[in-house]
């Protein structure tokens, strides 16, 4: 029986892109004969999205970190509060 692994990288800081190209380096290493992988991509805006563990999708284009649009179908949880209006980040029902 493999172990599942949740990759979560991105986020709201100023190091997204760095996060997302250092993710699709793990994706690369990890062995998938062990661990069945599930990436969560989380947007600038603090979403949680289920998105491609193929490590293609996530190294440096032209330069510069892979760029993502994630499909609003396969959000995992809800933006935190402060992306609502709140004062600060509530915690998913």
């Amino acid at each position: 029986m493999r172990t599942t692994v949740a990759l979560l990288f991105g986020g709201r800081s100023g190091e997204h892109g760095i996060s997302c190209v250092t993710a699709g380096g793990i994706l690369a290493a990890i062995d998938r004969e062990r661990f069945d992988v599930i990436a969560i991509g989380i947007t600038r805006e603090g979403r949680w999205i289920h998105v491609s563990d193929d490590p293609s999708d996530w190294t440096l284009v032209d330069g510069g970190a892979p760029r993502w649009t994630p499909p609003g179908t396969r959000c995992c949880c809800p933006a935190p509060a402060t992306a609502r209006g709140a004062d600060h980040a509530a915690h998913p029902p």
